[in-house]
């Protein structure tokens, strides 16, 4: 489905029914979980598995950012994290929702926070997974790149690091390349096949990682953020490491952290159960379902 939100049309799902029976007969309204991609400049598609274990207890939706996937491509003046926030809001007001939950996944942590400091009222719960509230966290994924002993391996987490991506087909190749670094359940011929069919967008990568985009730092802020938070932080995650969820557990004042200690990067893949265990335990507390 398509909407036209702040000059931009934005591909968005809405994945299950929003209502559910209760146990007198009625139908009960199931709190709203939006969930944010990764990236910037992947898509919503394959997050879709890691969302169906809780559409018994949350109605859930979720979109392609502007400049990514199937929604509208952008110019430099198109994209930043407020019109990203902005596009949040427009597409929650038009399918006529209130106060929302919002689970935000590396990038798309960074973006939830963001959100969160611009539309405060919009929301019952946050949940981060695997993010970072500053650029900082590039310069602690380059010291862990530094200390790397395979040589490929090395060169490619500094080429995502820095930018040096030629199109959109060498972008696949290098999160394929890079494998290793991001979960310990797939191959990189097994990223390269499920990436074949997807649509990224290298320029919108590029542009933030090398700050083209604008200055990215919440820490500041981030004491204003006022409602009910979850943090899943990974202990071996090399591209937002846990010092950085430790860093948000400290600075946000209703948050929880749970660290995942047997994952890098992909918790989703790498501790599924836990995963999926941690979320249902924080929505079903948020909506006070039994």
């Amino acid at each position: 489905m398509y909407a036209r939100l702040n000059g931009k049309r934005i591909f968005f799902d809405v994945l299950n029914e929003g209502l559910v029976p209760a146990p007198d007969g009625r139908n009960v309204e199931k709190p709203v979980l939006f969930a944010l991609h990764g990236g910037p400049g992947m898509e919503h598609s394959g997050m879709k598995p890691f969302l169906k274990p809780f559409y018994d207890i949350a109605q859930v939706v979720t979109f392609d950012q502007r400049g990514s996937g199937m929604s509208g491509s952008v110019r430099k003046n198109e994209w930043s994290m407020e019109l990203l926030s902005r596009d949040i809001e427009k597409l929650k007001n038009h399918l006529g929702f209130g106060k929302i939950i919002l689970m935000g996944i590396s990038f798309g942590g960074m973006l939830a926070m963001q959100y969160a400091l611009t539309f405060p009222r919009s929301l019952s719960g946050l949940i981060l997974a695997v993010t970072a509230p500053s650029r900082k966290t590039f310069d602690e994924a380059a010291i862990f790149a530094s200390g790397l002993k395979n040589k490929q391996l090395k060169e490619t987490a500094f080429k995502l690091l820095n930018g040096r991506l030629k199109d959109d087909e060498d972008l696949k190749q290098t999160l394929a390349l890079a494998t290793p670094l991001y979960t310990t359940k797939r191959t990189p011929e097994e990223t390269m096949k499920g990436l074949k069919h997807i649509n990224v967008n290298s320029s919108v990568l590029k542009n933030f990682i090398s700050g083209r985009y604008g200055k990215y730092d919440l820490e500041e802020r981030l004491g204003e953020i006022n409602v009910p938070t979850l943090i899943m932080g990974s202990r071996g995650d090399w591209i937002c490491p846990l010092s950085q969820s430790m860093r948000m557990k400290e600075l946000i004042p209703c948050s929880e952290l749970v660290i995942f200690e047997k994952s890098r990067h992909e918790i989703l893949c790498d501790e599924k159960r836990k995963y999926i265990s941690t979320v249902r335990k924080f929505i079903r507390k948020i909506s006070q379902q039994p």
